[in-house]
């Protein structure tokens, strides 16, 4: 009787472990080749257009799905003129046409005077500041996506060119440089694919999960132009007839050059130290009137210059003062419906505060279709401006 049990016990245990190895194995083989939805990321990953970013903090995605990049990843890799301001505790960020404020811990945004409610909040995680990424579609014109399945986030440009294709069948998206944790991936028929370069007889593509990887190019049907770039051109090919640009009724000799932009940048208003911007010329006058009929005739543009007569620079240390002054200003513009400014600032005293009113002004500017144009002087670093401003005018 004792053998018959013991071999009872003994089948039930050995088909106990043939169980066990079974559904380990089912489990493996589920996992590693039938599976193209598992996450295949244990740690977040952001990609932009076609390109893992490397990243100093980790990505935060909160228990609502609300998905939070650090400060200081924000500003290497998306907005290198991102401001946080200890003493008012709030973000001031600048892209395009926006200027937005974000105050600490609080869910609402302000962007170009305008606030909204936003799901997410600037806040503090380990002592490191965190910005809800997902709710600066509203700053930055970008679309987010996040995809628990791949654990990535991933993000394009509204303003830049987009191509889309569809999966002709099932087939294995080949992973590019083994950056994520599986070498490929399997894309089911009919999905969606982002289409970014043509490698041989290959596509770099990203999945609707945001993985990025090759696929032949015959393995994709219906590809089509989804979104063209629209990017907004610089002023290029400037010449600046410095000698016209006076208001006044004489102009002999004139010499344009055909084959640029010829442009006058008369005084047309300067700033006191009451944040009040003033007209330098009578624009009712016959000789105003004169002078834009000239510059009409002769298809010469006129950009409308703006000086400091005073000492501003305690109006533009803090954000509520340079926004205030920079609402001035456009109020001006538009009344005269000038569409160029050209800021020629003699007196700097705090030359950060005034960088941090070029970056303020400019989508501010833009948003009206007005182009703003720096006059550069010794105390001015081009280099900070050059790639925020339309146009950068040297001192003789």
């Amino acid at each position: 009787m004792n053998k018959k049990n013991n071999k009872k016990r003994l089948i039930k245990r050995r088909l106990f472990i043939v169980i066990i190895i079974t559904i380990i194995l089912l489990f493996i083989i589920n996992k590693f080749f039938f599976s193209s939805k598992n996450k295949i990321n244990d740690k977040t990953i952001l990609v932009i257009g076609d390109q893992v970013e490397n990243l100093e903090n980790d990505i935060i995605i909160d228990s609502l799905k609300n998905v939070y990049l650090s400060f200081d990843d924000v500003k290497n890799i998306y907005d290198k003129n991102i401001f946080y301001d200890e003493v008012s505790k709030n973000v001031i960020t600048t892209f395009n046409k926006h200027i937005a404020i974000l105050q600490l811990n609080q869910s609402e945004i302000e962007v170009n005077d305008a606030k909204s409610a936003i799901k997410g909040k600037l806040k503090f995680i380990d002592n490191c500041l965190y910005i809800p990424i997902s709710d600066m579609n509203l700053v930055y014109d970008f679309e987010l996506n996040y995809s628990n399945d791949s654990n990535i986030v991933f993000l394009d440009s509204i303003s830049e060119h987009k191509t889309e294709g569809k999966v002709q069948k099932n087939v294995k998206l080949k992973q590019v440089d083994n950056v994520f944790k599986n070498n490929s991936i399997n894309l089911n028929k009919d999905e969606n694919v982002t289409i970014f370069e043509e490698d041989g007889n290959k596509y770099k593509v990203r999945s609707e999960d945001g993985v990025i990887g090759y696929i032949k190019k015959d393995k994709i049907v219906e590809i089509k132009e989804v979104r063209q770039d629209m990017i907004d051109k610089k002023i290029k090919d400037v010449n600046i007839l410095s000698n016209y640009s006076e208001v006044k009724s004489d102009y002999p000799n004139l010499q344009i050059d055909s084959k640029k932009n010829n442009v006058v940048i008369p005084e047309i208003f300067s700033i006191n130290d009451d944040k009040a911007v003033e007209l330098k010329v009578s624009i009712n006058s016959e000789t105003y009137k004169k002078y834009i009929e000239w510059l009409d005739s002769n298809k010469i543009n006129l950009w409308a210059t703006i000086t400091n007569s005073a000492d501003i620079s305690n109006i533009m240390l803090t954000y509520d003062g340079r926004k205030e002054l920079i609402n001035n200003i456009h109020k001006k513009l538009i009344e005269n419906n000038y569409k160029v400014l050209n800021i020629d600032f003699e007196k700097i005293n705090d030359i950060n505060s005034f960088y941090r009113f070029i970056i303020e002004i400019t989508p501010r500017l833009k948003e009206s279709g007005i182009k703003t144009v720096v006059t550069c002087n010794d105390t001015i670093n081009e280099e900070k401006i050059s790639n925020i401003v339309d146009y950068l005018v040297k001192e003789d």
